[in-house]
């Protein structure tokens, strides 16, 4: 009694909890009858005169005919309503234990014929997987005296969730999950509100689908419809029939479409849509086939997404390309109905049934494909469906089908389209961009605005649009550009090692002794960072702590040190660095000095092969066995002159240069596959050598003029748009890419696929590497893997998704492909790197399938 309740403080939670819940509701019940002023005069009148006199000064009753009022009113029916719905789960549960359909359905609210359809598929599966246990518990955790409906915490099968009771004829009835609702022209979505996703974006994905489905199938689909979303896993099992253990999305005439959100993204909720409702237009069609359905279904949801064909193809030619290859799959015109696949081949099912479909409409288009619909409600006979729909001759169908299943489906237009790629004018592009009058085109220097120019009048040439920085209101340029900087030296820098005994120098301006060794420029070293010149004693440094030691303008000697080392060196006032490494003088011939933003350090840092530290040491008698036992800092006997002449660091422009080929069917133009490759390259040393840069990278821009070229001249025009891109400053850190990222000209939103391109001409092995996951880039490497061999080329799978300016958009969850010739990167940064080294063949071999996918990818 509310007279006798205690202190609560006092009790364990355990006796406490159900006491809060007592008094919250004789609270709840105060205000809702007395409002707030009531509880203010209680308040009032309970701090003057004690609880008894309070009640009856401020409400006018005394305490306990308070409690019998709140009993009568509040508690008595909810207990009475509790102990209702109760039973109603009872009658639920005794009803499935003992297969009573009509007791089940009984307890269903009637006004809701979705549900209803959902419960009588439910309980039909029973039949098929009957139970031996099935529990259910409720509490109420939404009521209110008096009212039609409760929120009740159900638990079924240990799966908990809210669902929704009502009263109707003095009975509490089922009346399923307690959704939150959105509603569209032809959907209510139906949702939990705690689900991570936009309901209003999926309510959009399935009105698209609407869209697409209604206009493939010339068919009303039976309005309104519902969909279901469930985060829960657990949840949406319990909510389908027990005979679809494996699947993520489900739907049956008459139910809602049922959706679990698992990982996948928009792409597996447009495709779980599409499919679903395309099954429930086939069936309100009565189109009683199960592999046209199926087929159908899955051929529809590739359709509903960006690239979506081309997912569909990777994920089902494999599987028919070895059943018919191993002479496996379902015979063609005795293919069973899904309760008579065998065990194991549910997949072979669905990609048979899949690639049927995708020959139809490749063949005979969507008009064919719905007479073969028309034709199959009248009769089941595939045979004569396919001769009086199509026109087909039964086996000469199916011997076409096998032999479109054993390529995959690779167009043979396309095929001719690749195999116009000329090679020999594609090696003119290289030959120009590797050339001495582009000087290696690094970034910000005259040969990389030579080479973007370049670039940018070739696709001006191709018809391409530009699509750079805007040159007035109604005019753009090819050039995007962007700020780089950097600095790099100016004259061959020097290093000699000098004699400190007193002898007049020889050179005026040289303070110590007699020369000893000049070392030689990029054979013998090669500068690291810094800048400046020094001239001190040599000072062997071994690794450790420098605590207390300053060089006073010495330099420091040390093996393998990081830059963080370097910069503690020139703190304790090392005049110059030289580092000892294991390199031998092939590797300079491919080092280059790279730097991007001017150097780290104010002093000459010099790195020196291993064969000129033993010249060092020869010249100064020492061994290297003594330096392992030499203090932390050894005096050498010698001195050191470094120079290193860099000139301030200088902020220039480069550019990225973009070209547009906007799409040619309104339906797909808005989605761009992206083409790139990087123009720039590493430029000149001071000695006079220059890194032409021929294979890499002058080939991949090569090719990709050279695909627009074939495709000008064939008069051929993709359905999607594709982006050609030409990328600067690749070789500074991908620059170019990070300030088209910042901003793109093409959202990410659009963009449905990258292929990068990164010498694909010449390297040690022998055959193109496409790169990609089959996770992630499944619509690309498919295409790669089912391509390249109808061109008789070689060509192999990297099952990464490899180093590369195409990493960002692979992050920002954009499919992509990179393309590499085996071990090209061998060859990377050397001056050898010439236009005659690139090799037409493997340039012809990489552009051939480089514009079969492409052109496969925008086209289809």
């Amino acid at each position: 009694p509310l007279l006798d309740f205690p202190a609560l403080a006092d009790l364990p939670d355990s006796e406490a909890q159900p006491l809060r819940a007592q008094a919250w509701g004789a609270a709840e019940y105060l205000l809702d009858r007395y409002s707030v002023a009531g509880l203010r005069d209680l308040c009032a009148a309970w701090g003057r005169s004690g609880q008894e006199a309070a009640f009856q000064q401020a409400l006018g009753l005394s305490l306990s005919q308070f409690e019998a009022a709140w009993r009568a009113d509040r508690l008595d029916p909810l207990r009475a309503d509790s102990s209702a719905i109760q039973a109603a789960i009872a009658a639920r549960v005794e009803a499935a234990l003992t297969g009573d359909e009509a007791g089940f359905l009984a307890t269903l609210d009637p006004s809701n014929a979705v549900l209803r359809a959902e419960q009588r598929n439910w309980f039909a599966g029973l039949a098929e997987h009957p139970i031996t246990s099935y529990e259910a518990t409720g509490e109420i955790v939404g009521w209110s005296p008096g009212g039609d409906e409760a929120i009740v915490a159900l638990t079924v099968s240990q799966v908990t969730y809210d669902a929704r009771f009502t009263r109707a004829g003095g009975r509490w009835l089922y009346a399923g999950v307690d959704w939150d609702e959105l509603a569209g022209e032809h959907f209510i979505l139906k949702h939990q509100g705690g689900d991570a996703v936009d309901p209003q974006r999926i309510l959009d994905l399935a009105e698209e689908a609407y869209t697409q489905v209604a206009a493939d199938l010339d068919a009303t689909i039976p309005l309104t419809q519902e969909i279901k979303l469930y985060g829960d896993a657990d949840l949406f099992r319990a909510s389908i029939s027990p005979s679809q253990p494996d699947v993520d999305s489900w739907a049956g005439p008459g139910t809602a479409i049922k959706l679990w959100l698992r990982e996948g993204g928009e792409r597996a909720i447009q495709e779980a849509i599409a499919r679903e409702l395309t099954l429930q237009s086939l069936s309100a069609q009565e189109l009683e086939t199960d592999w046209l359905r199926e087929g159908i279904a899955a051929f529809e949801a590739g359709r509903a997404t960006p690239l979506g064909a081309h997912w569909a193809a990777g994920k089902y030619w494999p599987v028919v390309q070895d059943a018919v290859r191993r002479h496996n799959e379902f015979p063609l015109y005795e293919i069973p109905s899904w309760i008579e696949v065998p065990d194991g081949q549910a997949d072979l099912f669905r990609a048979q049934s899949w690639s049927l479909v995708e020959f139809i409409v490749e063949r005979h288009g969507l008009a064919g494909l719905r007479r073969l619909v028309a034709r199959s409600i009248a009769s089941e006979d595939t045979a004569a469906n396919l001769r009086a729909a199509l026109g087909a001759d039964p086996a000469a169908f199916q011997d076409e089908w096998r032999e479109y299943a054993r390529i995959a489906g690779v167009p043979g237009d396309l095929l001719s389209l690749a195999q116009r790629f000329d090679s020999e004018r594609a090696m003119e592009h290289v030959a120009t961009l590797a050339s001495p009058e582009f000087g290696g085109r690094r970034a910000g220097s005259p040969g990389a605005a030579l080479a973007a120019d370049y670039i940018a009048a070739q696709f001006a040439a191709l018809g391409l649009e530009p699509l750079g920085d805007p040159v007035s209101d109604t005019q753009q340029s090819y050039l995007q550009q962007f700020p780089v900087s950097y600095t790099q030296a100016i004259s061959v820098p020097t290093f000699a090692l000098l004699d400190s005994d007193g002898v007049p120098s020889e050179w005026p301006f040289q303070k110590y002794g007699a020369l000893l060794h000049t070392f030689t420029y990029r054979q013998d070293f090669l500068e690291r960072t810094g800048q400046g010149s020094a001239e001190g004693e040599l000072v062997w440094v071994r690794p450790g702590n420098l605590e207390g030691v300053r060089f006073g303008g010495a330099v420091a000697l040390e093996e393998n040190i990081s830059d963080a080392r370097i910069q503690q060196l020139e703190e304790r006032g090392a005049g110059g660095v030289i580092v000892v490494t294991g390199q031998e003088s092939d590797d300079l011939q491919s080092s280059y000095a790279q730097a991007t933003s001017g150097p780290e350090v104010s002093i000459p840092v010099f790195e020196i092969t291993a064969a000129a530290f033993e010249t060092l040491l020869e010249r100064l008698g020492l061994e290297r066995g003594e330096l392992a036992s030499a203090p932390p800092t050894l005096p050498l006997g010698a001195h050191a002159r470094l120079s290193l002449a860099r000139p301030p660091v200088t902020t220039t422009l480069t550019a990225n240069v973009l070209g547009l080929l906007p799409g040619s069917d309104p339906d797909l133009a808005d989605e761009v596959i992206l083409v790139g490759a990087h123009y720039d390259h590493i430029g000149r040393l001071p000695d006079g050598f220059y890194f032409p840069g021929a294979n890499q990278n002058a080939s991949g821009v090569a090719a990709m003029l050279e695909m627009a070229q074939v495709w000008q001249s064939a008069g051929y025009r993709p359905a999607r748009s594709v982006l050609f891109a030409a990328w600067g400053a690749e070789e500074l850190g991908s620059a170019g890419v990070a300030h088209y990222l910042a901003a793109p000209n093409v959202p990410l939103t659009q963009t449905v696929g990258v292929i990068a391109l990164e010498a694909i001409a010449g390297g040690g092995g022998h055959k193109l590497m496409f790169h990609g996951t089959r996770e992630h880039d499944l619509a690309l490497i498919h295409r790669f893997e089912s391509g390249y061999p109808q061109l008789d080329r070689r060509a192999w799978r990297a099952g990464n998704t490899g180093a590369g300016w195409h990493t960002p958009f692979n992050g920002a969850g954009i499919s992509t492909s990179k393309l590499i010739w085996d071990e090209a990167e061998e060859d990377f940064y050397l001056p050898s790197d010439t236009a005659d080294r690139v090799d037409p063949d493997r340039l012809a071999s990489s552009g051939e399938v480089l514009t079969l996918v492409v052109s496969w990818l925008a086209g289809r």
